[in-house]
């Protein structure tokens, strides 16, 4: 019994130290300490017309809120949400939400987008984490374990790479849709 536990014990801290090295993969600026995703897109052939209506179709279809927009500058900036769910420091079921910024700027041709201001919020301020660039949560190991606090940071992670992606897709299909083509 006593070697079992042992056995099991060591199991959980490898698995701990696992979950940790992959939540690490969370890109963060090293001027302002921040969790950042940016990247510009190369868009060739599409107007900044028609990349602004796309991205903004896109960031609605998405559930994210206009915060700010401006066509004549060619800047949308959505306040996005995504949900997370995960097991609560009593072992049952907790949800919450990471927020963040997803901003896109556009020119003729191209497109940036720079995705920031990660925050975790719980269903109650006691098991909100807050800031995922924190190395702990800020409702403390009585709201959230450790383990748990990564996990968020994991599923931010895939989230965001998963959304990235699918704007791309969005304009890559606009972009070669043999409808728009005008060199016929």
């Amino acid at each position: 019994m006593h070697l079992m536990r042992k056995i099991l014990l060591s199991l959980f801290f490898v698995f701990a130290a696992l979950i940790a090295t992959q939540a690490q993969n969370l890109p963060v600026d090293q001027k302002t300490g921040k969790i950042t995703y940016i990247e510009v897109v190369d868009a060739t052939g599409m107007s900044a017309k028609d990349l602004y209506k796309t991205a903004k179709d896109w960031g609605t279809s998405k559930g994210y809120k206009i915060k700010k927009e401006d066509e004549a500058t060619g800047e949308i900036v959505f306040e996005g949400s995504l949900p997370v769910e995960y097991t609560g420091v009593k072992g049952k079921p907790e949800t919450g939400n990471v927020n963040f910024t997803f901003s896109v700027f556009i020119k003729e041709g191209k497109y940036r987008y720079i995705v920031t201001d990660f925050i975790h919020a719980g269903a109650t301020p006691a098991v909100s984490g807050g800031k995922l660039e924190s190395a702990t949560p800020s409702c403390g190991a009585a709201g959230m374990t450790s383990a748990t606090w990564l996990l968020i940071k994991k599923k931010t992670q895939v989230g965001m790479e998963a959304s990235v992606a699918d704007l791309k897709r969005v304009v890559k299909e606009v972009q070669n849709d043999p409808a728009k083509k005008s060199d016929w």
